[in-house]
Formats: C-alpha cells, sequence, structure tokens
C-alpha cells in the first residue's frame, strides 16, 4: 500500500439528524497516510459524520465505501479489521484490569472460542506503552482518572491495528503533554505506516498543527474540504465558527487566536 492508495470514500453521501441537514452530496476520498480534521460549531455534526463514516449510523442516501468494498457489505467483525474508532465518553463500568480492557482491541482478529495468544498480548502491551501505561496494566479501570481512561481507549485502538483510524475529540480529557505526544503518535502512524486518521477537534491549533487536510462543516448542510493550505484561512474559520480571527506566524508554524 503507498500514500496515495483510497482507504475510505463518500459517493454523494447525505447525512440529516431530523430535518437538519449535515452534509449535502458530500464526494470525498480519504487517502493512505492522510490526517483529516473535521471542524465545526457545536451541533454542527461532526460526531454524527464520523459515526456515519465509521458504519455506526446509515446515511441518508449516499454510500461508503471501505478499500473499494461497500461497508455494508462487511460483517462488523472484518469491518472492525480495517476501521477503528475512538468514541467520546467511551469509559465503561464494567470491572477489569488495563491490560484485559485493551486486549478488547485484539477481538476482530480473534476466531471464536479463541483465548488471545501471546502475539496478541505483545501487541496490546505495545499499544499501552505509546500511551505511557505500561506500568498500570494490572490497576482496575475504575480507578483510573479521564485522562488515563482516555489513553487506555486510546492504547485500546492502537492495539486493533487498522488501516483507518476515526477519532472522535481524541485530546479530551488529556493534558498538554498527552495532546502532542499521542496526536505525534497518530501522524506518525499517518505518515510512516499509510495509514489514514480522520478526527473531529475542537483545538483549531492542535489541528493546524497535526493534520494535512480538513473537511469544514457550515450551515445548512454545506461544507469545504481541502488541504491545510488552502482550507485553513482565517476567513473559512470565520465562516464555521462565526467569529473572527487573527493570524500570528511563528518561525514553523500558522497560529490563529479568536479577535
Amino acid at each position: 500500500m503507498n500514500s496515495k492508495t483510497t482507504l475510505l470514500e463518500a459517493r454523494d453521501l447525505n447525512i440529516h439528524i431530523g430535518d437538519k441537514p449535515i452534509c449535502t452530496d458530500l464526494k470525498m476520498t480519504f487517502k493512505a497516510g492522510e490526517v483529516w480534521g473535521i471542524l465545526g460549531r457545536n451541533g454542527s455534526g461532526k460526531t454524527t459524520l464520523l459515526h456515519t463514516l465509521a458504519g455506526l449510523r446509515s446515511p441518508t442516501s449516499g454510500e461508503i465505501l471501505v478499500k473499494q468494498k461497500k461497508i455494508t457489505d462487511y460483517t462488523r467483525k472484518q469491518l472492525a479489521r480495517q476501521l477503528g474508532i475512538l468514541l467520546q465518553n467511551n469509559q465503561s463500568t464494567f470491572p477489569s484490569t488495563v491490560l484485559e480492557s485493551a486486549l478488547c482491541g485484539r477481538h476482530p482478529h480473534i476466531r471464536r472460542l479463541q483465548w488471545e495468544s501471546a502475539r496478541d498480548i505483545e501487541i496490546t502491551r505495545q499499544a499501552l506503552k505509546d500511551v505511557d501505561m505500561q506500568s498500570l496494566i494490572k490497576r482496575s479501570t475504575q480507578t483510573l482518572s479521564g485522562g488515563e481512561y482516555q489513553r487506555l481507549s486510546i492504547a485500546t485502538l492502537l492495539a486493533q491495528q487498522t488501516g483507518i483510524n476515526l477519532l472522535d475529540e481524541p485530546e479530551a480529557a488529556l493534558d498538554l503533554h498527552y495532546q502532542i505526544k499521542l496526536l505525534e503518535h497518530f501522524q506518525s502512524l499517518a505518515k510512516q505506516q499509510n495509514k489514514l486518521v480522520i478526527m473531529c477537534i475542537h483545538d483549531i491549533n492542535l489541528a493546524a498543527r497535526f493534520c494535512s487536510h480538513f473537511l469544514m462543516l457550515y450551515a445548512n448542510g454545506q461544507f469545504t474540504t481541502g488541504r491545510k493550505e488552502d482550507a485553513l484561512t482565517k476567513d473559512k474559520l470565520q465562516m464555521v465558527y462565526q467569529h473572527p480571527f487573527d493570524l500570528v506566524l511563528t518561525k514553523n508554524r500558522k497560529i490563529f487566536i479568536p479577535a
């Protein structure tokens, strides 16, 4: 697989919540090696769009393809080998250790009635190491802080080892250090392993730092898409958020500040 391979495609996609249009006639190809940011105001439908792309809800019309195959033609287990999603507020009340919880990411790769193999445990331990939770593997998930549980959820997704990673507010509940560290990790997966990352994210400057492409949701089902250089401008951000922005240029990047 190379960085030009299309992993996910939306064809004439229309999505509504009740009578409210989220996107109208969305035609998109998402390719290996790309990191997409979905920006929009509260209630604009970012999460709904992400859930639709993941096959968790049906669009009003149109279709989604995963590796050139209709998403509806996959079984849930087959799809989970191709696509993983980090959900908001995913904290479980089921008692388990950190390692047991993260091992759930390996379930799509395990046959029915089969136990996790030594390789599954090795992959999961590495995922926990990637989020700095290797020292907590025996801890009960019920004792974790919100930030620790978010890191555990990310480790579970990493253990799934999918080519497509859909992230709903991956920075939520994380301190600045882990926001940067884990977004750098997903950016590295895209660049070095040709994975696709699509994230709904509130922090515009984190998005500007780590995303290569943007899908920006406006009102009434309208949107704009493009590479960061073209999509992320003061004027377009003002259209999205209905608020003016100032642009500050540093040596390495652009910083957008609400005016």
